[in-house]
């Protein structure tokens, strides 16, 4: 099965999101954003308390690269 996302969709949910972070939520977007747009290949775990944002930070960057039309998946351990 493939899923396909609207462009607009995603791009208004990225714009509308984005400036909603607090500091320490858009540093991980920022560098994760960064290092899938560079293909750094790197593997990143966000470990935070129960209602501080995981769930929220986590659509937000998949939006953002699915956006720029890249696959992206999340996994939960």
């Amino acid at each position: 099965m493939v899923q396909q996302y609207n462009s607009n969709d995603l791009t208004a949910f990225v714009n509308d999101n984005v400036p909603k972070l607090v500091p320490d939520q858009r540093h991980a977007y920022e560098t994760i954003v960064d290092s899938v747009n560079n293909n750094m290949g790197r593997l990143f775990f966000l470990d935070a308390p129960g209602g501080t944002g995981k769930t929220f930070l986590a659509n937000l960057i998949l939006a953002k690269i699915r956006q720029s039309g890249k696959i992206a998946i999340a996994v939960a351990w």
